[in-house]
Formats: structure tokens, sequence, C-alpha cells
């Protein structure tokens, strides 16, 4: 084969996982990478293109760069930058689109199926041309779409399903051999930016039970927003058996729990979100609120902005009785955030900083996996080592 250069433009884990898999199969052609603006080169609750790349020793190159480059094979891989394809020698330029082309092309792909009511999306492998995601279709896999799904979950949906889609083609997507077919202008339709303005979102409660749901499911993104109603954040909804007897959007009902609003036909419950609060208790050792808030939370290991859940936040701050209630109630002794930093090492932090020995022994008894490598490709042990506390490995489990 004639010596290629390949390049990968875009973010997260897709982006990564590409990456990797040309690093390792096409060693002998140049493998270059383009990471979005917005990547700052640290991993967050998606992995960061720039730091794997920058770490495995990849060139960084851009657009400009690789215009005129006749051998290259180029994979747009949720890349934020319109490619000008005719500045290009090559016509191998590839995209993987976030939906079921024709339909959803633009932005928002994860969100308005949803607002839609479509209980299928997909995403779609084609050739990149002049228009907006109008390129002929390479391949297409199909995502189902659940009723409680959030655009959240859409999202970890189409990504997984485009990692399949890429491991599927990419072998003959690099030797140029692959058959593709124009795309349908039956059923097509296209969002732009401002179809969704997510700084300004507001729930419109004058609608159906169906598409209030619907609402609160597209909007429910916890890295980025949550729909917000009578000063809480709502993280989720349920449609109820009740039919609504006051005007669409009354609030008939509120609880600790959520708002009972009516629609055009059925009582919608609006959920409270009680994490932030879980994760303040966590911090403070409030245990009061603690108690208030484990009934009111369905996952204890949810993650905050910053990839901590509530027992690394309590492990961190020597909060030990807020440690042993979360246990008690299920938390993951062996968790980690977006860096691979397990519990049992953000007590050991907790243990540098203080000598206070009580969080450690605690997480070191209930801890199961003791291999666990962060980022910095340590376990536990090599950290207890390195930091000169010999004396806690004896707590660390055979």
């Amino acid at each position: 084969m004639t010596s290629l250069v390949i390049c990968v433009a875009g973010k997260h884990d897709l982006a990564v996982s590409a990456l990797r898999y040309l690093l390792d199969h096409y060693p002998d052609h140049q493998i270059l990478f383009i990471p979005n603006a917005k990547d700052a080169g640290v991993d967050d609750w998606q992995p960061s293109l720039l730091w794997h790349a920058t770490t495995w020793g990849v060139r960084r190159t851009t657009l400009e760069a690789v215009y005129k480059e006749p051998n290259l094979r180029f994979f747009s891989l949720e890349f934020d930058k319109i490619i000008p394809v005719n500045q290009f020698s090559s016509r191998f330029l590839y995209n993987i689109h976030f939906s079921k082309l024709p339909k959803y092309r633009g932005v928002y792909t994860s969100a308005h199926p949803i607002l839609n009511g479509e209980v299928k999306s997909g995403v779609t492998l084609h050739l990149m041309d002049h228009g907006i995601d109008t390129g002929d279709i390479i391949d297409m896999l199909e995502v189902s779409i659940g009723p409680d799904d959030t655009v959240r979950d859409l999202y970890c949906k189409n990504l997984a399903t485009a990692k399949i889609l890429f491991s599927k083609n990419v072998d003959r997507l690099v030797a140029g051999d692959f058959i593709a077919t124009k795309q349908s202008l039956n059923g097509a339709s296209y969002y732009s930016l401002k179809s969704i303005s997510y700084s300004t979102i507001k729930l419109d409660l004058r609608k159906t039970a169906f598409e209030i749901h619907n609402q609160v499911r597209a909007f429910v993104f916890r890295e980025f927003q949550l729909p917000q109603f009578n000063g809480w954040s709502i993280c989720r909804s349920l449609i109820t058996n009740q039919r609504s007897s006051s005007r669409a959007g009354h609030v008939i009902e509120e609880t600790d729990t959520y708002f009972r609003v009516a629609s055009i036909d059925n009582d919608v419950l609006l959920f409270k979100d009680y994490y932030p609060q879980l994760w303040s208790a966590a911090k403070i050792g409030d245990l009061n609120s603690l108690a208030v808030t484990l009934d009111k939370v369905d996952d204890l290991d949810l993650r905050n902005g910053n990839g901590w859940n509530a027992l690394m936040i309590a492990a961190y701050h020597g909060q030990v009785l807020v440690m042993q209630r979360l246990l008690a109630a299920g938390a993951d002794p062996d968790a980690a955030n977006y860096k691979g930093t397990t519990v049992l090492m953000y007590a050991l932090s907790r243990y540098e900083q203080t000598q206070e020995f009580a969080g450690f022994d605690l997480i070191a008894s209930a801890a199961k996996r003791l291999n666990a490598i962060d980022h910095t490709g340590r376990t536990i042990r090599e950290w207890i080592v390195e930091k000169s506390f010999p004396h806690l490995l004896d707590k660390l489990s055979p």
C-alpha cells in the first residue's frame, strides 16, 4: 500500500479509540491528529483527544496543513469545524454523524429525536461533500431510544454505536475500497445551532404529558445542564395515569421529591435533583442532610462535574461517618474518577495531608480492586510506596 497520511480530527471516546486503533494497525503510515478548539488536554467525563494523542507521541496538525496531501485519509469524528471539501486534494474525507441520515442533519442530534418522540435513531458513516451532512452514505447502524432515555443516554448509545461502526469499516476506509450511496431527499431534516438555546432553556408545560416528558429527557445532560423549574433542577419526569383536571402548566402538588403538574392530558411528575445536596453533605459531614438525600437519589456513585462521587468527596475530606453510611447504603468502594483515581487514592491523599488513618482503613478494608491503575499508570500500592508510607501496605489485602 502507498504510504498514507491518516488524520483523526474530533473529540471524546470515538476520536481517541479511533486514533488508538490506527496507531496499532497502521504503524507504517503517518498518523496525525487535530483536536477540537475546546479540548483543554484534560480528561473529564470523556477522554481528551489532545491528552491521549500527546501522551502517545502523535503529531498535531491543522486543516490547512493537510489540504494538499494527495494520499490523505481524513476522519472527522465529532469535529467542531466545517470541512471545506474543495480545499482538499484527497476525496477520502469521512464523517461519522450521530443520526440516521438524511434525518437530523446538523447539530443537537441526540436532543431533537427525543423532542420529536422518536423510538429509533442511528449513526451514519458518510463521505463529506459541500453540504452539511449531505455526503454519500457508506454504512449506518440503528440505535434504539428507550421511553425514558435522556439526551445523555442517547448520546452515549450513539457514541458506543459509532465506535462499532468505525471498527467495522476502518480497514476498507483506509484502503479506499468501499461503496457509497447517495442520500434520499425524502425524510431529510436539518437543525441549526439556533434550534435550541441552551442558555435559556425553559420547560413549556402547555403541552401533552408526552411532550413535557420528552422536553425533560431532551435537556437532562448533567455535565452540561438540567432543566429548571420553580427554583429546582429537574433530573427526570414521569407520566402518571391521572387525567389532568387543571389548566396545563398548573402545579397541582409539591412534595419533597417532585412537582405534580397538569398537562393537556395527564399529570406529570417533575423530580427534584438532590445530588448537589448529597455531594455537599459528603463534603461537610452533614449527616442529617445525608439522611434526607439518600432516599431521593437513584445512584450513589453518580459523579459530579469534576468526576467525583459522594464517597470520593467524603474520603478526600475525611468524613468517616459519611463514608460509613454511604458504604452501608451500597456505594462502591472501588469507584474511580475520570482519571482513574480511586476512592482509596483519595483516602490516601487525606492521610498524607492530616495523618488521619480512619478513612483509609475503612476503604482499604472494603475495596476489592486494589490493582486498579490510574492515568499516571500507578496502583494504590505504588502511590503508597512513592509517598513513603510503607506501613499502610499492611492494611491492603493480598
